[in-house]
């Protein structure tokens, strides 16, 4: 059971991170409050957890190395920092959010800390000039166009 409960956790809370969701206020405010109690390091972290994960994806699996010990590792340092958001520093909003919107809370919820997890990488400008590398290769007259027609 406690397998099940683990990964039906971790399922979610990474779900949460990638969608999403409709939320009540009180997880608007769980959510907020995962943001403001966890440091950069603990969404490095995060990201760090979700890119081990995507890692093993067999449509990507060829372009990472990370080693079964390191997603072990990555786990291990996820589950603290969960631990501690969740349990320790936002329990009181963690427990007002499960009353008002169930336990579909932890997805929602999530989702604020997994999109500041991605913005504390995105920040670092060798990531920005990569990722904005995509733009010496897409089609920029139609998408001049097709900006300009959703813009009248």
């Amino acid at each position: 059971m406690k397998t099940i409960t683990t990964a039906a956790v971790a399922l979610t809370i990474a779900m949460g991170a990638a969608g999403a969701a409709q939320a009540g206020p009180a997880s608007d405010a769980f959510g907020e409050c995962l943001v403001q109690s966890s440091t950069g390091k603990d969404r490095i972290i995060f990201a760090q957890w979700m890119f081990a994960g995507l890692s093993v994806h067999p449509s990507v699996a060829g372009m990472s190395n990370v080693t079964a010990q390191q997603r072990t590792e990555i786990s291990q340092q996820t589950a603290a920092v969960m631990d501690r958001l969740v349990l320790k520093d936002c329990r009181a909003e963690a427990i007002a959010a499960i009353k008002q919107d169930g336990t579909e809370t932890m997805s929602t919820s999530f989702s604020a800390f997994g999109r500041a997890a991605m913005t504390e990488l995105m920040s670092n400008p060798a990531v920005d000039k990569q990722m904005s590398a995509i733009g010496d290769h897409i089609d920029a007259d139609r998408w001049e166009e097709l900006l300009k027609a959703g813009s009248k």
